[in-house]
């Protein structure tokens, strides 16, 4: 009986080992786990700050270009009325020019 206590005693010893060997291996394994995902959420962290900032600038240019389009826009739209006024004075001009050379040859 007894060396069937010292038998059994060693085995449960040996498994019990084994046990504390994975529990061991596991809890590392956790461990590396939590570091990982720290620096990871980390990481994703700062790019968002990145992102955010990239966001941020890309409004602030597209404001900037939209006033300066608009400004554009103004400016081409009295260019244009100018266009339309010179274009009307030479036409008023070239028919008055035109009348006065009939009516000087009649």
């Amino acid at each position: 009986m007894f060396l069937f206590f010292k038998v059994h005693c060693a085995k449960n010893s040996k498994e019990f080992q084994d046990l504390s060997k994975k529990l061991s291996d596991i809890r590392k394994c956790y461990i590396e786990i939590e570091n990982s995902r720290g620096l990871l959420e980390e990481e994703y962290h700062q790019r968002m700050k990145t992102l955010i900032h990239a966001q941020r600038s890309c409004h602030s240019q597209m404001a900037e270009i939209e006033v300066r389009l608009r400004s554009l826009e103004r400016r081409n739209k009295l260019l244009q009325q100018d266009n339309d006024f010179l274009t009307s004075s030479y036409k008023r001009l070239v028919h008055a020019e035109s009348k006065s050379k009939r009516e000087y040859f009649t």
